[in-house]
């Protein structure tokens, strides 16, 4: 399958909306407290009971394409901040800079996307070893060539605008960078993963 990504504005905006608004459907947004590296934020967040995820209404400073998600249960969640599981920002960055996040598309269909980079605040977490590790457990990446002909991987996460094909991927969301992140049962697969990556950017 060859894909593309998609670097029209409107279009990414329209691909953003489409998903939000599958994952809001249905549910009541609340008022909550989201913690972050460098510190928390008042916002909304909705939970989706059906996908066993929280998604937040970004403040309006924030950049107007960020998914942000988390598994948490804000209902029952009492004790502290919830905790971001995984973003996807499909916005260009203010100095014209690609996201981690990306809209693909083959011509026909448009696709959720993530290039790996992560930030977990842990020896050996980082977008190569996360790849690595992605193939290894889940499935194969998509290279995507840019307008110079430079390829870049990607995880298509789903199709949009199509809900039958979000249950799978908010469960992989969470699974994946919960599991690689917190080292969950797989402390040996990380530092596999991260030796890998290190193999991989020597090549």
């Amino acid at each position: 399958m060859k894909l593309t990504r998609i670097e029209d504005q409107s279009e990414i905006g329209a691909a953003y909306r489409s998903v939000f608004s599958l994952v809001t459907r249905g549910t009541n947004p609340q008022k909550a407290v989201v913690g972050y590296h460098s510190g928390n934020v008042s916002c909304r967040v909705a939970w989706n009971s059906q996908y066993g995820l929280w998604v937040m209404y970004t403040p309006k400073d924030w950049d107007n394409h960020l998914l942000v998600f988390g598994t948490q249960n804000p209902r029952t969640h009492r004790h502290g901040s919830l905790n971001i599981t995984c973003q996807i920002n499909v916005s260009e960055s203010s100095w014209g800079r690609q996201r981690a996040g990306a809209v693909l598309s083959n011509g026909t269909t448009t696709y959720l996307a993530h290039n790996g980079g992560i930030a977990g605040g842990k020896e050996g977490v980082g977008k190569a070893a996360f790849l690595s590790w992605y193939r290894d457990h889940i499935s194969d990446t998509v290279d995507v060539a840019d307008a110079k002909d430079n390829l870049t991987p990607y995880i298509v996460i789903g199709k949009i605008a199509q809900p039958a094909t979000f249950p799978t991927c908010s469960g992989e969301i969470h699974f994946c960078c919960r599991t690689f992140q917190e080292g969950i049962g797989c402390q040996r697969d990380c530092r596999s993963a991260s030796q890998a990556g290190r193999r991989t950017r020597r090549q």
